[in-house]
Order: C-alpha cells, then sequence, then structure tokens
C-alpha cells in the first residue's frame, strides 16, 4: 500500500485509521466498507476499532483516516466538482 503523500503525514500522530474495500453497486458506483483489525468489517464512528497509521499501512489494504469530534482540523468533501476537461465548477 502507498504511504499518506507528504501533505497528509501530520495524520499519523493520531491513531484513528482504518482500511477499507470497494463494493460494487449497481450503476458503477462503489461503496466503501471500512474494514478494522482481522480484516472483518467495523464501525468507523467506533475509536476501539481505530488502528495507528502504522498498523492499517502494515496490512497492504487502502487506508481510511476517521475523524473524530475532538480532531484540530476539518473535511470538506466536494462532490463532482472538478471537470472532464480540468477545471473546476
Amino acid at each position: 500500500m502507498t504511504p499518506l503523500p507528504p501533505p497528509l503525514h501530520g495524520l499519523t500522530a493520531f491513531n484513528q485509521f482504518l482500511n477499507y474495500k470497494l463494493v460494487p453497486q449497481p450503476g458503477g458506483k462503489h461503496r466503501k466498507i471500512p474494514i478494522g483489525r482481522g480484516g472483518r468489517a467495523v464501525s468507523p464512528v467506533d475509536p476501539a476499532e481505530w488502528m495507528t497509521y502504522d498498523e492499517a499501512l502494515a496490512t497492504g489494504q487502502p487506508l481510511a483516516f476517521c475523524f473524530g469530534p475532538d480532531d484540530p482540523f476539518f473535511f470538506l468533501d466536494i462532490d463532482n466538482a472538478l471537470s472532464d476537461d480540468g477545471t473546476w465548477s
């Protein structure tokens, strides 16, 4: 698995990682299933399931970061904002 890119390396200080697997859905979309220790599906909002960055990376599976209420940052998810020609809508 590829390590986090340098701008996201600060997240490794937080033990809030899971893995995920993609499950195909009708219409060509995929659903991300959070995966914890042992490769089983878990709740991403349960801190008892979260792993360190090194633990999650060692599985070789895609990484997911779980945001918590006390984190010093926020996440903004903008869907479908990048056009096929590379411009932002």
